[in-house]
């Protein structure tokens, strides 16, 4: 696993080194035209903030993260699979608060870019700052 690109620099992680891996995102699903390879914290809040937005002809623009039955498959650190859920789309609405059963951060509450819900399953990262995953 690699560390947050916004890390310096974004170093490889050995499994000993993971706090809770069953509790860390390793893969999520994204939007077909998203060519980024890894998905650091800041984009999620982007996608996020950008999540009522509505996209040309007034479509939702998020369907890469809500293809299965409005939500996404993701792999843990630990090698297990779930599913999450993901917020509903209201058009033209504020931003949720939450990406609901996907948090930012698990363990650095100060660092946060969203707070954990109730629901949360995984979290993207340990800590978003020192250099953390």
């Amino acid at each position: 696993m690699y560390r947050d690109p916004g890390f310096a620099p974004p170093t490889p992680l050995r499994s000993v080194g993971l706090s809770f891996p069953e509790r860390h995102l390793l893969f999520s699903e994204k939007d077909t035209t998203n060519g980024q390879f890894s998905i650091g914290a800041a984009t999620f809040n982007s996608i996020r903030t950008g999540w009522n937005v509505l996209g040309a002809g007034g479509q939702f623009q998020r369907w890469g993260n809500v293809r299965h039955m409005w939500g996404q498959t993701t792999s843990a650190l630990d090698g297990h699979s779930e599913w999450l859920k993901m917020p509903p789309f209201y058009p033209a609405a504020a931003a949720p608060p939450d990406l609901l059963e996907l948090g930012d951060c698990s363990n650095d509450p100060a660092n946060t870019l969203w707070p954990a819900s109730p629901l949360t399953k995984l979290f993207i990262c340990f800590q978003n700052a020192n250099g953390g995953y």
